[in-house]
């Protein structure tokens, strides 16, 4: 929930293994954005799975379908995200991924395509790097940074904070994450500051049980 500019999210999500290596899920979420004729609601619903190659590749493929009300350009759309990612040895994970690739000609839905970088150090610290590029307007191409850092304090405690700067939507971020976990089940909490822009200021609460 954005506290500053009066909008929010809520979501839940369901993932199991259907087999012993075909993991899959389910995703539904609701989204309210923009103020007056700006104004849209948001509803989102995307089926995924991914299967792994051999221990060191994994893909994964997710559909989509997304409703979206108000605003300029108003969609009922069907669109679909495809990703790689690459394990070379257990401190390392590379990704890479195209987002809305069936198009859907919606500023709201745009294709872009992101890389990212982690890697696990000691078993409790994980920094990160993300860039995400849009050739929308093969003109002029934008990218986004995102960078961050989690520390797993005593293997329970996920301690985060991170930092993005957005030329696709001109917007720069901070942000600061906590939370608990025990066996697979917690509570996070995080806050993201909006740096400039319409100085956005979002509270975000992650339930999990497993």
């Amino acid at each position: 929930y954005d506290f500053q500019n009066i909008w929010g999210y809520g979501g839940i999500s369901i993932a199991d293994s259907i087999t012993n290596e075909i993991a899959a899920g389910v995703t539904y979420q609701m989204a309210s954005t923009g103020s007056g004729d700006e104004r849209r609601l948001v509803y989102l619903t995307t089926a995924a799975s991914a299967y792994p190659l051999s221990q060191s590749f994994h893909i994964g493929l997710a559909m989509r379908h997304q409703v979206i009300s108000g605003g300029p350009d108003p969609s009922n759309s069907m669109t679909m995200a495809a990703g790689l990612i690459f394990r070379p040895f257990d401190e390392l994970c590379l990704s890479l991924s195209g987002h809305n690739l069936i198009g859907v000609w919606n500023e709201d839905v745009p294709r872009y395509f992101s890389f990212g970088i982690s890697s696990r150090i000691g078993g409790q610290l994980t920094p990160t790097v993300e860039p995400r590029a849009d050739f929308n307007q093969p003109q002029n191409p934008r990218v986004a940074f995102s960078g961050g850092v989690e520390w797993l304090a005593a293997d329970t405690f996920p301690l985060r904070m991170g930092y993005s700067y957005d030329q696709i939507n001109a917007t720069q971020h901070l942000g600061f994450g906590l939370g608990y976990f025990s066996q697979g089940s917690g509570v996070d909490l995080a806050y993201r500051h909006e740096l400039g822009g319409t100085q956005g200021k979002m509270l975000a609460l992650t339930i999990k049980i497993q």
